[in-house]
């Protein structure tokens, strides 16, 4: 797959996922099959092309990103997909039954004015753990819920 660009040598900017960041610099190509080959250390050969470019990230690998001009790609497993930058995904704006979870990874749902958490959980008995919106789905406390689905 070959981004088309004008030019031999290809302003790229490369982020490490095993790094945790970017390096911009040119590349010899805008094909992304010969941008993997080229940031990669088969050789000594490679080696010294990439000290010599100033490249102090790992080799390409699964999960990097490329970004040539205004697209950015992702190195899978076989080949590449396009990277489509989302927002992160803010958990509190999700409003299931109008109120919303308690927790990231919880099934819980929000206290509220109108879904207090006033109510015991019906395995441990623990007081005010669940809402009203939590007893009538059946729930337990989250406590309870870890131990039976992971067993702690």
């Amino acid at each position: 797959m070959t981004v088309p660009v004008p030019q031999w040598h290809v302003p790229i900017t490369i982020y490490s996922q095993f790094a945790n960041r970017s390096w911009t610099g040119m590349a010899r190509s805008a094909n992304l099959d010969d941008i993997f080959r080229e940031f990669n250390r088969v050789d000594q050969k490679d080696i010294d092309h990439l000290t010599e470019i100033g490249y102090d990230l790992p080799s390409l690998s699964v999960g990097d990103r490329v970004t040539i001009g205004p697209e950015t790609w992702v190195c899978e497993p076989i080949g590449w997909r396009s990277y489509q930058r989302v927002p992160p995904y803010d958990w509190t704006e999700d409003l299931i039954d109008g109120v919303g979870f308690a927790n990231p990874g919880s099934a819980l749902r929000r206290a509220t004015r109108e879904n207090p958490r006033n109510l015991p959980c019906p395995n441990c008995g623990e007081e005010n753990v669940l809402t009203p919106l939590d007893r009538a789905r059946g729930y337990q406390c989250d406590r309870c819920a870890d131990l039976a689905e992971r067993g702690w």
